[in-house]
């Protein structure tokens, strides 16, 4: 249960989040657009081990596919929606393990044996 104060800190939280990532939009939008300019400027490398075991008329289509394939149709998903996704998942725990809940104390061991218990010799 939420203390006082909980709900409208994390919706502080999650407005802070989406503000950030709305002002850091513009600033990503720009790196995309630069960074497939350079990409479609980019030869493929002859050194490259990716796609060997492809003919090479099939790995130029693949590069020519690559080049021409306008990749801003995929968008960055909503991590909150990510980790609501996720928590529904057997793999969520073993991810983000709940901490253990405090231990009871132990009771403490009886001062005398009962006659049925075995006797253990003290060391010195």
């Amino acid at each position: 249960m939420a203390q006082d104060g909980g709900d409208h800190q994390g919706a502080a939280a999650g407005l802070g989040r989406r503000r950030a990532l709305a002002d850091g939009d513009a600033r990503c939008e720009r790196q995309h657009r630069l960074h497939q300019q350079q990409r479609r400027a980019a030869p493929i490398k002859a050194d490259s081990k990716l796609g060997t075991d492809l003919d090479p008329a099939v790995r130029q289509a693949v590069g020519d596919l690559a080049r021409q394939t306008d990749f801003s149709m995929f968008e960055a998903a909503d991590i909150d929606n990510i980790l609501e996704l996720h928590a529904t998942t057997p793999h969520h725990v073993r991810r983000f393990p709940k901490q253990l809940k405090p231990r009871p104390a132990a009771d403490l061991a009886p001062v005398e044996q009962r006659a049925d218990e075995a006797v253990w010799p003290v060391s010195a």
